[in-house]
């Protein structure tokens, strides 16, 4: 009959191989692939332990488990968009190679579901982050490298974290929706970022306003508008503030889709039309969000690609214990989806 390897097997194994009891303990405890073990020493492990004929401490099914985050707003892993196209070739992958997949909920400032007991019966952890939830993700995320867990993070990157990270590249979008503006022949540009501190805002402003510097147009300071906090009444508000106080851009460029139609709102409640008086460019390519909208928003989209069956190779690699386990990031492309809300400015600037 197969025994486990505990205690003194561990020192004698160890021993035998040249390694630390602790090394040894890791691999046959399904752990080493955070520890960046080699894949030759956990083969050399595994096989002289599997000659003793020694199984593995840890349960099978365990190291086939894949815990997801669900968010406070499940709509963010429900409707089409970055969440799903993520997650759901993902878990359809695992599931056929015998993942279980269990759910448990987070809120923006608590881990409700997402417990230490649970994190330790799990693989790999996924969390869908938001700016809402970035701090509490990362929380999360390291708690679940303590114990052993490699977690898959949705939406944000974090320098440093091991794991796994996919997100969209955010420079990129905002140079996209500069380049876009200014080849249209705008030159007077407004830009209404999502929230202070907020990591995807910075990095879409600095792609966009790195781009205006580029072409010879930098943004004057008071381009910047006031946050939007990425809500539609917040753009609301900020928009119709600054078309009162009397010159107006031609364009304005919303770091999300949400505040792109409030400022839609706002345009037209101030007098104006879009895109004739004011171009609108969003980002995200909501498509539940501005179905139906009029004129279409011309946005930026992030290209999903195969991020799932990417995250779901490099997991079923680090459960068989093949290969080194490395952080991976990936940086999904972006493309500027253009429609109708966008047109060549009929002046360069003018009274609201």
């Amino acid at each position: 009959m197969k025994r486990t390897a505990k205690g003194g097997g561990h020192r004698e194994l160890a021993r035998e191989l040249g390694v630390s009891p602790t090394t040894v303990s890791l691999v046959l405890s399904g752990r080493a692939e955070h520890y960046r073990i080699s894949a030759a020493t956990q083969r050399r492990i595994r096989a002289r332990a599997a000659a003793r004929g020694w199984t593995p401490a840890r349960n099978r099914r365990r190291r086939r488990t894949l815990l997801v985050g669900l968010p406070e707003k499940l709509h963010a892993v429900d409707r089409p968009g970055f969440v799903s196209e993520v997650l759901d070739p993902l878990t359809h992958a695992l599931a056929a190679e015998g993942w279980r997949i269990t759910m448990a909920p987070f809120t923006t400032d608590a881990p409700l579901g997402v417990t230490p007991a649970l994190l330790r019966e799990a693989t790999a952890v996924l969390l869908p982050t938001t700016g809402d939830t970035e701090r509490l993700v990362e929380r999360i995320a390291r708690q679940a490298l303590r114990h052993g867990i490699w977690p898959v993070i949705l939406g944000r990157t974090y320098p440093g974290l091991d794991g796994i990270m996919v997100d969209g590249d955010q420079e990129a979008g905002g140079r996209a929706a500069a380049a876009h503006l200014l080849d249209l022949g705008h030159r007077d540009i407004a830009v209404l970022p999502g929230r202070r501190g907020d990591r995807h805002s910075a990095e879409r402003l600095r792609g966009f306003s790195g781009e205006c510097a580029r072409r010879g147009c930098p943004l004057p300071g008071d381009a910047v508008w006031a946050a939007g906090d990425y809500w539609v009444i917040g753009a609301h508000e900020a928009t119709f503030r600054r078309l009162g106080r009397g010159r107006r851009p031609t364009a304005i460029f919303y770091l999300c889709d949400a505040m792109a139609i409030g400022g839609l709102y706002a345009i037209r409640e101030r007098g104006l039309r879009v895109p004739e008086d004011v171009s609108v460019i969003g980002y995200d390519d909501d498509r539940d969000a501005i179905r139906g909208l009029r004129p279409a928003l011309t946005t930026i989209r992030v290209q999903v690609g195969d991020a799932g069956g990417r995250v779901a190779r490099a997991l079923v690699e680090r459960a068989a214990g093949r290969g080194e386990a490395a952080p991976l990031t990936i940086r999904c492309p972006v493309r500027l989806v253009r429609r109708a809300s966008t047109a060549m400015p009929r002046t360069h600037g003018g009274e609201a």
